[in-house]
């Protein structure tokens, strides 16, 4: 199976190295580490991620959620959001996102493993139904 590549967007210095760190050691491709919303969208439509983590609360006029819904509607890449917040609205927020995972700082190499993974499966299986029911379309429509 081809190395997943995964595209890293955290503001905080000390944790974007400790993100890239982990994700490589979890065996991982990181294509790059950006600090806001224009550099991640620059860096995906050239190296193409399978899937983004995102702090929310970013520097300039994009936060996290802005460039979650611009890389799925864009290049169909789910995001796993990471924050400090775990406040109800904030996890509202996130649910209301469709993301595909979210972790609260701090955290641990397992934790960002399991939501990688589940994240990355979750987004197969939701790509494997979509061509069933546009096969399923095509059928109904030449009958």
């Amino acid at each position: 199976m081809p190395q997943q590549r995964i595209l890293i967007v955290e503001d905080e210095t000390h944790v974007a190295r400790m993100l890239e760190s982990y994700v490589r050691r979890l065996g991982y491709e990181v294509v790059g580490v950006v600090d806001n919303g224009p550099a991640a969208l620059e860096l995906a439509a050239t190296t193409r991620p399978r899937i983004a983590l995102l702090d929310i609360e970013l520097p300039g006029s994009m936060d996290g959620f802005a460039i979650a819904q611009q890389l799925r509607r864009d290049f169909d890449i789910p995001a796993v959001f990471l924050t400090g917040r775990g406040d109800e609205e904030t996890l509202e927020h996130v649910r209301r996102s469709g993301s595909f995972g979210y972790l609260l700082k701090p955290f641990r190499a397992e934790e960002l493993k399991a939501a990688l993974e589940l994240a990355l499966l979750r987004h197969d299986r939701e790509a494997q139904l979509e061509l069933v029911e546009r096969s399923f379309s095509a059928v109904i429509r030449s009958i």
